[in-house]
């Protein structure tokens, strides 16, 4: 993991997606699409498509409250993390998360939630689960 920080602090067109994708599979910033520059309906696609041409296939939310953190489902032991946003009432932020559920990388610039356990804070909402495509 290669901590990317966003480039663009926003409560509706943030980049802290980009950013922790950018860090999960240690690439630079601009090889990752603005996943939040598509229509609100159209950026999951490009989202699951980007993720597929890294070789890893989407497998679905997960929820605390109905399963756990797996190695298996990680990139490398990391997850794209969803998180309540610090800096905007009512928003919402990716953060990248160990199988503990430490924030080892918060992308935003004022780093609110790094090293905090979100998972033991109750805070954490869901996470992205993968696994990689057999070819």
């Amino acid at each position: 993991m290669k901590p990317v920080n966003q480039l663009y602090v926003s409560s509706t067109r943030g980049d802290c997606t980009r950013a922790t994708i950018a860090s999960i599979f240690e690439l630079e910033l601009e090889q990752v699409p603005h996943f939040r520059l598509y229509q609100d309906s159209n950026w999951f696609l490009v989202y699951y498509y980007f993720i597929y041409s890294l070789g890893y296939e989407y497998m679905g939310q997960h929820h605390p409250e109905k399963s756990k953190l797996e190695f298996e489902d990680s990139i490398n032991g990391y997850f794209d993390a969803c998180v309540p946003s610090k800096t905007f009432k009512g928003g919402s932020h990716s953060v990248v998360i160990d199988t503990n559920g430490v924030v080892v990388h918060d992308p935003n610039p004022n780093k609110l939630y790094q090293g905090e356990n979100v998972l033991e804070s109750g805070v954490l909402e869901f996470w992205y689960c993968f696994k990689k495509v057999k070819k």
